[in-house]
């Protein structure tokens, strides 16, 4: 065996996922219409925070599926990390597996699902803001003008 470090063979496995994360993106048969890509990123302000102790605040609410009367196909998600937090992706309906009290995807690294997700009626995003004061506040600590945030990237199916 060799003698390579936890933390090397730790950065291989994570370099080889990434691959093969690539390569399930670039595996879709045909490209889509520009006009067919969604992009949708929301933030909370310091005139509209998540406010302290607030549960299940929502931050995105996106209905054009339901609206519109069209399936969408969900690719990616990320959101920002607070602590004492907890996070909820649902989709018509549906509490997502990636939920929780710890962000799945970044903004420069977003969660790509192994295949799109069909959405029917909406995207939500909601927020659990476990602690003592909302985000953003203009506070003197280093991460009170933090907001929270949530993105979501796709694209609209076609017949």
């Amino acid at each position: 065996m060799d003698d390579k470090t936890i933390k090397e063979i730790l950065l291989e496995i994570l370099s080889e996922l990434k691959n093969i994360r690539l390569s399930m993106l670039t595996s879709f048969k045909e490209p889509i219409e520009i006009g067919d890509f969604v992009y949708e990123r929301v933030a909370s302000t310091m005139s509209n925070p998540v406010p302290a102790g607030a549960k299940k605040h929502v931050l995105i609410y996106w209905d054009e599926p339901q609206k519109r009367g069209r399936e969408f196909a969900l690719v990616g998600v990320a959101s920002d990390q607070h602590d004492n937090s907890y996070y909820y992706w649902e989709v018509d309906g549906t509490l997502l597996p990636i939920s929780g009290e710890v962000r799945v995807g970044d903004f420069y690294d977003p969660f790509i699902f192994p295949r799109p997700i069909t959405v029917r009626r909406y995207i939500k995003f909601m927020v659990d803001n476990n602690n003592l004061k909302a985000y953003p506040n203009p506070g003197g600590e280093p991460d009170d003008p933090v907001p929270y945030e949530g993105m979501f990237f796709g694209f609209w199916k076609r017949d």
